[in-house]
């Protein structure tokens, strides 16, 4: 992954949904100049089974029911949203906190060295996997840690693969927990900005697995 600039990415979605074994939630924002405010939200029920939250191992079991789920919620408050963000379990991926005495001055070489760390103690094949970082605490002596988020490829795709049949498309994938992280930040230093900006802008603490764009 290189690490960029982000004034080429798109805005972030006004619809999120979030997917846990246990339910599907759709909510949708509406923005008024520069507030956000939630225009709807809808809770929908997963059958036992049909969605696990396994690191290792397949998560979606039952996809056309999975996806009938979704369109349900989807129905009640946002029938027409074609783009979205995806919230998966904090299980589904492997969050690791990586620390260099001495940063690498290219992005390149920082992203390989990365790779290469997480590598020993990942439980699959990072070949395999999607892997996502961002900058975390700086160290004394200019050394920094990094905030390294990584979960298999296929198991991403699997419920990119729902959305899609639920027509609409999964432009940014985060994790549960850092998700109410940034809504909390958010609260606190009383942000006037979505909750779903937030979310892209707030480098520090987001873990997102990104289709179609890199994370800066």
């Amino acid at each position: 992954m290189r690490v960029g600039a982000r004034w080429l990415a798109s805005a972030p979605p006004a619809v999120a949904i979030e997917i846990a074994p246990s339910h599907v939630t759709v909510l949708a924002l509406a923005e008024s100049g520069n507030e956000a405010s939630i225009a709807g939200y809808a809770i929908e029920p997963l059958a036992a089974g049909v969605v696990t939250a396994a690191l290792n191992a397949p998560n979606v079991h039952d996809q056309a029911a999975l996806v009938a789920t979704i369109k349900t919620a989807l129905q009640k408050v946002a029938a027409r949203a074609r783009r979205v963000a995806l919230v998966l379990p904090d299980t589904s991926a492997k969050v690791s906190l990586v620390r260099f005495d001495k940063v690498p001055a290219k992005a390149q070489d920082l992203d390989q060295l990365i790779h290469w760390q997480v590598k020993k103690a990942a439980p699959f094949r990072v070949e395999d996997a999607q892997v996502s970082w961002v900058p975390g605490v700086a160290i004394d002596g200019g050394g920094r840690e990094f905030v390294v988020s990584m979960a298999r490829r296929d198991v991403i795709q699997s419920f990119e693969r729902a959305c899609e049949a639920a027509d609409v498309h999964a432009g940014l994938i985060d994790i549960a927990s850092f998700s109410i992280i940034n809504a909390q930040l958010a609260a606190t230093a009383r942000i006037r900005q979505s909750a779903l900006d937030l979310a892209v802008r707030q480098a520090e603490l987001e873990l997102e697995f990104v289709s179609g764009w890199e994370i800066p």
